[in-house]
């Protein structure tokens, strides 16, 4: 048996339990037809690159797993008939599972520092007062005035 990695794009419209359900699902048909499931990672809701069947967003899904060659095609045939399914991926996997999973964890506390909000940047920036930025807009009048002066009049 080889191993191979399954990327899922599920539609986003579908509730939670909908989307557990038919993970669940696909794993049992995995391990039922004598593979065997060695990690599932939900990435969540993330933004498609471009609409696919009206969608702008899509639920992935990873799984890796090991089976016969032939019934990875069957698998990757059955999801052409699954509404639910926006697109699918099926590639062997050629790489070490502990570093992906480790790679993983590791990358989860920087999206949280990525989507965490502005606010603490945001307040370290000095607000401009009043003065000061009257301030600034007559040095720019200044400015243009003397541009004004220095402009030669080829009349």
């Amino acid at each position: 048996m080889r191993e191979y990695e399954l990327v899922l794009i599920i539609n986003p419209d579908l509730e939670e339990a909908e989307t557990e359900s038919l993970i669940e699902r696909i794993k049992t048909n995995i391990e039922s037809n004598g593979g065997e499931v060695l990690k599932v990672d939900a990435w969540g809701r993330r933004r498609l690159a471009f609409p696919i069947k009206k969608n702008n967003d899509g639920y992935y899904v990873l799984l890796i797993f090991k089976g016969d060659p032939a019934f990875v095609l069957q698998l990757s045939n059955s999801f052409r008939v699954i509404e639910s399914i926006v697109r699918h991926m099926v590639v062997l996997f050629e790489g070490d599972l502990d570093k992906v999973i480790s790679l993983r964890e590791e990358s989860r506390p920087r999206e949280r520092m990525a989507r965490r909000p502005l606010e603490a940047e945001d307040q370290s920036v000095a607000p401009v007062t009043e003065s000061e930025d009257e301030n600034s807009v007559s040095e720019n009048e200044g400015e243009d005035q003397a541009k004004e002066e220095t402009v030669p009049d080829n009349s």
